[in-house]
């Protein structure tokens, strides 16, 4: 994955559509996520639709923000609208209606939203085996944790499944994740 400057470049000098980068992470995730369990849901639709009105601003000579046409996935203890925000839990959560204000930030800056990523149960405990979804895999070494809450949002963004990912950090929930991954 080249990084997001280089990525930003190549949309506004037409090298590359918003959409076909969104295919490119879609791919992926199709690809590798079985086995990283990273990302928790995926709104295809909602991402082809923000990737869509990039490419027709961009066209059109708005540019909204360095992170305009970048895709992003969003920790599952963050409301992203048309999703559960779960909080890695078995406990049923209906969809959120709203985004957060952060992602709402985002989405108008311009960056595409792709979904969930994973975290461990309420962004709080290590691991656990015993709910509906396994923890999310290092990318690295499948046979190793990504580590902390934001482990499912670390492990994506080091697979290039998303090129960045809205997280929180309580004491080491993404510092850690990001030096495991």
């Amino acid at each position: 994955m080249i990084p997001i400057p280089d990525a930003a470049r190549g949309l506004r000098a037409g090298e590359i559509s918003a959409l076909d980068r969104l295919d490119l992470h879609l791919a992926r995730i199709g690809a590798l996520n079985d086995r990283l369990r990273a990302v928790w849901a995926v709104d295809e639709g909602r991402a082809r639709a923000a990737a869509e009105r990039a490419d027709r601003d961009l066209a059109a000579g708005i540019d909204r923000g360095p992170l305009m046409g970048i895709p992003f996935l969003v920790q599952d203890v963050i409301d992203l609208a048309g999703l559960a925000t779960t909080c890695g839990s078995a406990v049923p959560s209906p969809p959120a209606r709203a985004d957060a204000e952060a992602v709402a930030r985002l989405v108008a800056a311009g960056a595409v939203p792709l979904g969930k990523a994973a975290t461990y149960e309420f962004a709080f405990t290590g691991p656990a085996w015993d709910l509906p979804e396994p923890p999310a895999r290092n990318p690295w070494d499948e046979e190793r944790i990504p580590g902390g809450s934001s482990s499912g949002s670390a492990a994506a963004v080091a697979a290039g499944l998303a090129r960045i990912a809205l997280v929180t950090d309580t004491s080491g929930s993404v510092r850690d994740p990001a030096t495991h991954c």
